[in-house]
């Protein structure tokens, strides 16, 4: 088990942060974010309880509990019940974008749109064509009275 990220990190963490333009669930979140992607919380390290966080920051533990699970369902953090929650983030561990040294190669049928210049009306309404509907029998003078 991993020990919890040292307490003094978190008001200097939030301090340069402080808006009154959004809330505060909404600064945190985004202070944890930009902390994450700065690689400033190393991976598979604890973060505070939330009771720990609030009182640290002087905030309620409902903004820190949702600015976790908000955290968490972007895939920053994981949160286990009874063990705390842990940066599940790392810059690093994401896969680099090399350029492509060919360009993209379309299949047949994207090619023959391109070659056709460009998408192509289907063929004429006819009985029981697919995803076509009957627009004779659309209540036009209801819809009118209901617009």
């Amino acid at each position: 088990m991993s020990k919890p990220l040292s307490a003094p990190l978190w008001p200097t963490l939030f301090a340069a942060c402080a808006s009154t333009n959004i809330g505060i669930q909404a600064q945190l979140t985004q202070t944890l974010r930009k902390a994450l992607l700065a690689g400033r919380l190393p991976l598979g390290s604890r973060l505070p309880a939330s009771r720990v966080l609030a009182k640290d920051l002087a905030i309620s533990r409902s903004s820190v509990e949702a600015a976790y699970a908000q955290l968490e369902a972007e895939g920053y953090l994981q949160r286990r019940i009874g063990a705390g929650s842990f940066v599940a983030f790392t810059p690093l561990s994401l896969p680099s974008k090399q350029p492509s040294q060919r360009p993209a190669q379309l299949s047949r049928r994207g090619q023959s749109i391109v070659d056709a210049g460009g998408c192509q009306d289907s063929k004429p309404t006819q009985a029981f064509n697919a995803g076509q509907p009957d627009l004779a029998a659309f209540p036009h003078v209801l819809w009118q009275k209901l617009t």
